[in-house]
């Protein structure tokens, strides 16, 4: 393994297309969400406070805009030579050169991991759906504000780049600097936690529980074990991700239950 060569000089690009793409898509699916919901208080005449006095609901709004606001804007050039024995001991043991095949498996797994909450309407009452697509929403955008945001503030290589034959169409998107955390964990997770959290708190006693709480902490788990295998993520990067997921699924899961939107 060669643990030590010259980095060809390349700027930290964004991908704004793609940004701005991606969270138009998104904020077109929430805006479908919200009408839906809006929909079903006008048919069963519900006589309570809208759903959209929630403080839940602003949180969505906050955590949106937040994201949006986050987008990297700075190019800086990268001339640096990496060794591998300035990595910590833990993460130097998982090191992988780049595997094209292994990186795009961890995108579907990622993205099933991150749908595993739909398998809570096999459960849930067709008036419970909406609290349960909102609560999730508002998961989604904080996970995606933590994923940029972090990115944004910290620059770690990712392993491929301690070898000698780094993927150079990933350097010319400038996803080399990109390591922390791992974005992908943290999609997957919070998509996992969320689903257990809610199938506990609201349908402990259902006859799928098991199933769909092993096939989304197991699509989450390989989510992770493939973007290490994959050489995109120390295991720090990951485990990172993985916590911090986590933490906002289970956390939205549980602030929507105690506000009685689930």
């Amino acid at each position: 393994m060669n643990t030590r060569r010259p980095i060809i000089s390349s700027s930290k690009l964004v991908d704004k297309g793609s940004f701005y793409k991606n969270t138009t898509i998104y904020c077109i699916g929430y805006g479908i969400f919200l009408q839906y919901i809006v929909a079903i208080e006008k048919v069963n005449k519900l006589q309570r406070t809208s759903i959209f006095s929630k403080p839940i609901f602003q949180a969505a709004i906050v955590s949106f805009f937040l994201m949006a606001i986050i987008l990297p804007v700075r190019s800086q050039e990268n001339n640096q030579v990496y060794e591998l024995s300035e990595v910590n001991f833990v993460d130097r043991a998982f090191v992988f050169n780049y595997s094209l095949e292994l990186d795009v498996a961890s995108d579907f797994t990622q993205y099933a991991a991150f749908l595993s909450p739909g398998l809570l309407f096999i459960s849930a009452e067709l008036d419970e759906l909406p609290g349960i697509a909102l609560a999730y929403g508002t998961a989604s955008l904080l996970s995606l504000a933590a994923r940029f945001g972090l990115k944004e503030l910290v620059d770690r290589p990712r392993p491929y780049m301690y070898f000698s034959d780094p993927p150079q169409t990933e350097i010319a998107k400038g996803k080399q600097l990109d390591s922390f955390p791992s974005g992908h964990a943290i999609m997957a997770f919070s998509g996992a936690a969320f689903t257990v959290t809610v199938f506990q708190l609201k349908y402990r006693k259902s006859q799928y529980k098991l199933a769909a709480n092993l096939a989304a902490c197991g699509l989450a788990v390989a989510t992770a074990g493939l973007r290490i295998a994959s050489g995109s993520h120390f295991f720090s990067d990951v485990l990172a991700g993985a916590i911090l997921g986590s933490v906002i699924g289970s956390g939205t899961a549980l602030l929507a239950y105690k506000l009685d939107l689930l």
